[in-house]
């Protein structure tokens, strides 16, 4: 599995590989030191435990949330969320 960090402009600017059987959540730390704010991930990485351990260290994570999940944030800024993860998870699988 790769895991990778993807800049706001389109960059790679770090990964981690790790086993398929591998935890991304786990795998997730290998690039925590390269990010600073804002992190967007995906469905994976939902989880309150997680986000509580990256506030700790400074960094916000973003996720999509489930189906059976209410939605409290602003409509505009999950759009704009949503949006660039589709761009940046395009960009990876090419």
């Amino acid at each position: 599995m790769v895991i990778m960090l993807i800049s706001a402009t389109g960059v790679i600017s770090g990964f981690s590989l790790t086993p398929a059987d591998a935890s991304e959540r786990e795998a997730l730390w290998d690039i925590v030191p390269l990010v600073d704010g804002l992190l967007i991930g995906d469905k994976g990485y939902l989880s309150q435990s997680l986000q509580h351990q990256l506030q700790a260290v400074g960094i916000q994570l973003e996720t999509a949330l489930r189906s059976n999940m209410q939605d409290t944030r602003n409509a505009a800024w999950v759009k704009l969320l949503m949006r660039v993860r589709r761009l940046h998870a395009g960009a990876a699988t090419h």
